[in-house]
Parts: structure tokens; sequence; C-alpha cells
């Protein structure tokens, strides 16, 4: 956590909600920013479980692209390799040669890496948004009650 004197400023733009008149002093007060109302944010919190749901479906269908991506892979590369040492190939060329030749493989196994950690990455965002919701789900159930006594 950043401890801030009075002078400091936060490096938020004056319209951020998290610039609290120009100076980080802990939380906001309810005023200070613009919440939801609890039922709101339970709509917000059911709709983040069900994107979270079906990007989570969405998992073993990547992870077996992934997997026929690096085994096509490693099949069309061990056969150029094989391939060209039975051509008679300068063994120093022969690597190079095979990726050339299986590019369209390699591209295809990059893709299917990248489009699983892209899918993490969602996974990963959407927790964290769920996360803040019942954060701010919590927040306003302690404020109702405190206004009801």
């Amino acid at each position: 956590m950043v401890v801030l004197s009075e002078n400091q400023t936060t490096r938020y733009p004056s319209n951020h909600p998290f610039k609290w008149g120009g100076l980080l002093r802990g939380r906001p007060s309810y005023k200070e920013i613009d919440m939801k109302t609890p039922l709101e944010t339970a709509e917000l919190i059911q709709t983040a479980i069900g994107a979270l749901g079906k990007e989570g479906e969405r998992s073993l269908d990547l992870i077996q692209s992934k997997a026929k991506a690096v085994s096509e892979y490693d099949r069309v590369m061990g056969l150029a390799t094989a391939n060209l040492k039975a051509e008679g190939m300068a063994a120093t060329l022969i690597d190079k040669i095979a990726k050339e030749r299986c590019h369209k493989a390699l591209y295809d196994k990059i893709v299917a890496e990248e489009t699983l950690k892209a899918h993490y990455c969602r996974l990963s965002t959407l927790e964290s948004q769920l996360n803040g919701l019942q954060s701010m789900n919590r927040y306003l159930q302690s404020t109702s009650r405190s206004e009801n006594l």
C-alpha cells in the first residue's frame, strides 16, 4: 500500500472514480463513487458467474486443440527431418529446412498455444471482476445494514 502525504496527489485523472478530491485518503465514501444498488450488484455477479462458466466450458476444447496442434507439428517435423536425412542433406541444414517445410504446422501450433494462453487470461480477468463485484456487494450490504439501524 502506498501512503501519500497531504501534498501528494494520485496519478489518476481528475474524472477518474478512484481520485477522491485529489488525495488518496483511504476508502471512498458511498457518495464519492458511482455504486450500484445491492440488486444491481447481484445481477452483475450472476452475469459474471455465467460468463465464467461459459469460458470454463471452453477449456477442454482449447486444451485438446493445443495437444493436436503440438502432436501434428512434432509428427510433420519428424517426417521432414527423416526425409532430409534420407536425401543426404548436410546435418547443419536439416533443422532449418525441416522447419521451413512444416511452417503451416508450426503456425497452427503457435496459434493453439496463444489461444489457450488468452483463454487463461480471460478466466483470470473474469475471476478478478467477480471478486471486485463480491467486495462491492459486501460493502453495499454493510452500509445498508448500518443505515437501517
